[in-house]
């Protein structure tokens, strides 16, 4: 398990590049490829993103479908 302050700074990370994802490519869900070809967060590995994805889903800042694919909950 990563700490709290990793995860809070890969959340940030995630939200902020998911936020500009979604602002540049329209408000179609994102998969977990689309967020890590992201620049921000190219130096994290998966297991690291699917962890702050889940604190993010689990905090409702961001959204899943369960198959992979995310969304900002005002989308």
């Amino acid at each position: 398990m990563y700490s709290s302050p990793f995860i809070r700074e890969l959340q940030s990370r995630i939200f902020l590049s998911s936020s500009h994802l979604f602002a540049k490519l329209g408000c179609s869900p994102k998969t977990l490829r689309d967020l890590k070809k992201a620049d921000r967060l190219s130096g994290y590995s998966e297991p690291e993103l699917i962890d702050g994805l889940a604190e993010l889903v689990k905090t409702d800042q961001v959204n899943s479908d369960g198959n992979d694919s995310y969304s900002l909950p005002d989308w």
